[in-house]
């Protein structure tokens, strides 16, 4: 029973300790994923992987290019940081 008891607190400390991270990685890929489902409403039943490509690859660039030229930026300012989380917490 003590082991179980220190597995499972280790486990929610580690938790604790990293669910700034996982959150901001979360959110992130929310963020690029959303840009699918607008274009998703639009496809049409036969070629739908060729329809899915076509109404989501013009949103999902935008975004994706977004991101990429924010991480770049934030990248100079912020050379240490490995995460989202690093730069918002730490500064």
């Amino acid at each position: 029973m003590k082991n179980w008891t220190r597995q499972t607190s280790e486990a929610l400390t580690t938790s604790v300790l990293f669910a700034p991270a996982i959150l901001s990685e979360a959110a992130f890929e929310g963020f690029l994923a959303a840009s699918l489902i607008k274009g998703t409403r639009a496809m049409s039943q036969q070629s739908w992987a060729g329809s899915i490509f076509r109404t989501t690859w013009i949103p999902f660039a935008v975004r994706l290019g977004v991101a990429f030229f924010s991480g770049v930026v934030l990248h100079d300012y912020f050379p240490k940081a490995v995460s989202l989380a690093d730069i918002l917490w730490k500064g």
